[in-house]
């Protein structure tokens, strides 16, 4: 229960959120542990991939057509990262979903594409293929550098 606690005070001293932020981290949180350990995961950088993404409101659609939290596209569901299961756009915004979901596509993007590498598999999660295909792009995308950012405020971890 200390890490729990420890998480969602960290965010609220290090972290620039409204309070609507602040309840739904801490609400949602305990999701976020239990999917994190599920999918060997560090539950502060999975905390930092939803800050980042959706900045912790669990109705957003992105531009491109991304959902809730984690911000996954429908279309991409239904593979091995998903475990074969479809989602839509509905269902990804339910924030127990949405964040069972975008850990599991984190994590299978980490394991498989990126062989471990965990910049690599963060920017997969977010840009896709050229990540892997494009030598060192995954050092330029500034959406790593800005999860890894988020995540050593919330553990010094990352």
């Amino acid at each position: 229960m200390a890490f729990l606690l420890s998480l969602c005070l960290l965010a609220y001293q290090n972290l620039d959120l409204t309070g609507y932020q602040h309840r739904s981290l801490c609400k949602y949180e305990n999701d976020i542990r239990v999917e994190s350990q599920r999918n060997s995961l560090d539950p502060a950088l999975l905390a930092a991939v939803i800050y980042v993404e959706s900045g912790f409101f669990r109705s957003v659609v992105s531009h491109a057509g991304a959902c809730g939290l984690t911000q996954v596209v429908p279309k991409w569901t239904g593979g091995l990262e998903t475990k074969n299961r479809k989602y839509t756009c509905q269902q990804l915004k339910d924030p127990k979903v949405s964040i069972k979901v975008g850990a599991q596509i984190l994590s299978y993007n980490i394991r498989v594409y990126a062989k471990g590498n965990v910049d690599k598999g963060l920017c997969f999660y977010n840009a896709g293929t050229r990540c892997i295909t494009k030598k060192g792009y995954y050092k330029r995308l500034g959406y790593v550098k800005k999860v890894r950012r988020i995540c050593r405020l919330l553990s010094g971890n990352c």
